[in-house]
Formats: C-alpha cells, structure tokens, sequence
C-alpha cells in the first residue's frame, strides 16, 4: 500500500508511523511502500490534534478526492521520534481500519445484538475522541 511522501507532514509523526505500520507486515500480507507523489497515495495522513484520531475504511480509501486525508492520526506528538504505546495502539488500530478492519461491535456475525458495559459507554460518550483528561471527576 502507498504512503505519502517523506515530508507532506511534521517528520517526527511520519517516523513513528513508518516505524510502527512495519508491525502490520508481520501479520498480514502487506508491504507499506513510500511514493513520491501525494496524489497517488492510497492512504493520506493528516496531524490535526484538533480533529481526533480516524481512518476511512478499506476502499472508501478510493473515494476521497486526492487533496483530502483518507486518515487524521491527531493524537500522534510531533515533539521526538519515541513512539509512546498509546501512539502505537492508535496507529495500529487506524491502519487496520484503512485495510479493511472494522470495530468489533461491527462485524455481522453479532447477530444484531450487543451487549454494553453502562459505565464504559457513558465514558465514551462524554470524551469521545479522548480530548478530555481521564482523570477528571465523571459527569453523568
């Protein structure tokens, strides 16, 4: 799959992200490969810490015109080049949405049924895209 050019966004984010989609080689039968035009990209990635963290999904990829992301990794610091393991898990997990992967509770062997934690779902519903600190008192 095609990456953007070395230098379309901040280099310490594409460092980590070159470092850790090498991760998804080792379990899946892919090979991330850097291109030299933007344009041609299958997977566009922005740095927007305002925008959260998210990926289209397999061939919506396609769809996008060529100017937008196809992915925002806005919870991936630009400060060094460590990749902390919060930043590797949204990494991950967003680039396996841009090769297909959906969310558990998305699949349809479920059945159309889903059973919910009321605790964990209030969480997310609150600090969606984590921009609140976790460590302050919930609301409910």
């Amino acid at each position: 799959m095609d990456l953007p050019p070395y230098g379309s966004f901040q280099n310490n984010q594409q460092t980590k992200v070159r470092n850790t989609i090498s991760q998804w080689e080792s379990y899946a039968n892919i090979k991330f490969s850097p291109i030299d035009d933007v344009k041609t990209a299958m997977i566009r990635i922005a740095f927007n810490r305002s925008g959260g963290s998210w990926s289209f999904v397999g061939g919506e990829n396609t769809t996008i015109k060529v100017d937008q992301p196809t992915m925002n990794l806005g919870w991936v610091d630009g400060a060094d080049t460590v990749v902390s393991d919060s930043e590797r898990g949204v990494i991950l997990h967003e680039f396996g949405h841009a090769l297909g992967l959906m969310h558990e509770h998305q699949s349809p062997l479920r059945g159309n049924k889903i059973t919910l934690k009321p605790q964990g779902t209030i969480h997310l519903y609150l600090n969606p895209q984590r921009l609140v600190d976790d460590s302050s008192p919930s609301r409910h």
